[in-house]
């Protein structure tokens, strides 16, 4: 069976609104999922704006010229959306203004739909550009793939607007078979990048939940372990040093008992925040467990790690935590281990030095700062 020209179109309508379908359930399913309702939202505006172009009479291609071209912006919003990155929306409308009174000026369907097709080109470029140019381990294989699938697309764009007029007899069999099926299969091919790009997000999710202290946001142990161990063996290799601070708040069983484990819980938050504030790029900080924290400082002298470890003890005592009209005093220990060349072994072996050490400092009266030996 052959179908002819105008069944393909509307194969390709069809498809187009059922695959928007997909993405809205995809979306509903996957609450909270960046890009997902735009995208849906310009797949259907393209697909029913192809169609309205194919129906004779000016206001149906006026109508189908301006969804055909918000499809295009539309998925751009998306992409930018997806990535969390700025997208003003006046360049998305003052093209739409454009296309329209080219399509009203020119009042010949051929000449709209390339108008619609360069302006696609362009936009098509715009989004390719927002996914191939973010790091390849940030967002996987699937940005590069959605990225060189709008090139392509742009690329067919413009030479369909760069083919010579059809004339009375209409475009040639092959592209009035070529345009339908080609929409079909970006379609598809882009409903199988969405649920990549949509995995892909859920997965480092999970991934940085299972690394990341559900209280202060901070690194847990685990986490620690892999980031900081690996920090220590990089600088055993290169020969650099690396210093190791375990902090512990004082008194902190006192303070849960005292005023409860909400007080509790924000003199932890309250302490995160200020050594994630301290830490300099390159550092590991995290939760090492209960109300003990630790540092992994790669490449840091003696003297920067003891210099680290007294600006952190400072900034706590001079940060009580603000308890309804009231506020708590909160202070902090620290335990400082430092080593380099044959001395740098491994975590283990630098955090059982800065235990030591911060042992030390709560034998001698706490809120200060002890170096192992």
């Amino acid at each position: 069976m052959t179908l002819d020209a105008d069944t393909l179109y509307l194969l390709a309508l069809i498809v187009g609104l059922e695959l928007s379908l997909v993405l809205v359930l995809i979306g509903r399913l996957l609450r909270g999922q960046p890009g997902l309702r735009h995208w849906a939202l310009g797949m259907a505006s393209a697909a029913v704006g192809g169609l309205a172009v194919g129906v004779p009479g000016e206001i149906s291609t006026l109508v189908g010229s301006g969804l055909g071209y918000l499809g295009f912006g539309l998925s751009w919003v998306g992409a930018r959306d997806y990535f969390a990155r700025p997208r003003p929306l006046w360049p998305m409308w003052a093209g739409l203004v454009v296309v329209e009174l080219a399509a009203a000026v020119l009042q010949v369907p051929e000449s709209a739909v390339r108008a619609v097709c360069v302006a696609g080109a362009c936009w098509s470029g715009a989004i390719a550009w927002t996914f191939l140019r973010n790091p390849p381990g940030r967002v996987g294989i699937g940005s590069r793939v959605a990225g060189s699938l709008f090139a392509l697309l742009g690329v067919l764009l413009l030479v369909k607007a760069l083919l010579p007029p059809a004339g009375e007899a209409g475009p040639p069999v092959w592209q009035q078979t070529a345009e339908p099926l080609g929409a079909i299969f970006f379609g598809i091919a882009w409903v199988f990048v969405v649920v990549g790009l949509a995995s892909h997000r859920i997965l480092t999710r999970l991934r940085d939940a299972a690394r990341s202290d559900g209280l202060t946001g901070l690194l847990n142990r685990r986490a620690l372990r892999e980031d900081g161990g690996g920090v220590i063996e990089l600088c055993r290799r290169k020969g650099r040093p690396c210093a190791v601070l375990l902090a512990d708040l004082d008194r902190f069983k006192g303070l849960n008992d005292t005023h409860g484990h909400a007080a509790g819980d924000a003199a932890l938050r309250q302490f995160a925040s200020i050594a994630a504030a301290s830490a300099s790029p390159g550092d590991v900080v995290a939760r090492w467990g209960g109300e003990e924290f630790c540092f992994v400082l790669p490449g840091a002298s003696r003297e920067r790690a003891l210099r680290m470890a007294e600006k952190l003890r400072g900034a706590i005592a001079r940060s009580p935590i603000p308890l309804g009209d009231r506020s708590l005093p909160l202070t902090v220990s620290v335990g400082v281990a430092w080593a380099k060349g044959p001395d740098l072994v491994d975590l283990k072996q630098l955090l059982e030095r800065a235990d030591e050490a911060l042992y030390r400092a709560k034998e001698d009266g706490r809120d200060r700062v002890r170096e192992a030996a």
